[in-house]
């Protein structure tokens, strides 16, 4: 995926072959979500920083 739509800023969202399948404000409600959708597969978890974090981060 290359970039992140601005929806998802400030929120994990979780990834299954490159498409976001699950977002929400905490690890736990999007993992939950996630294993809900798709019980056997390995789903990767991404928090998306908001642009006042990124610029903290510079």
């Amino acid at each position: 995926m290359k970039s992140t739509p601005p929806q998802f800023s400030g929120k994990y969202v979780a990834f299954l072959d490159d498409q976001i399948i699950a977002f929400g404000k905490t690890t736990l409600e999007v993992y939950q979500k996630a294993k809900q959708l798709y019980q056997q597969k390995m789903v990767s978890l991404l928090y998306v920083l908001t642009k006042r974090e990124m610029v903290t981060l510079l």
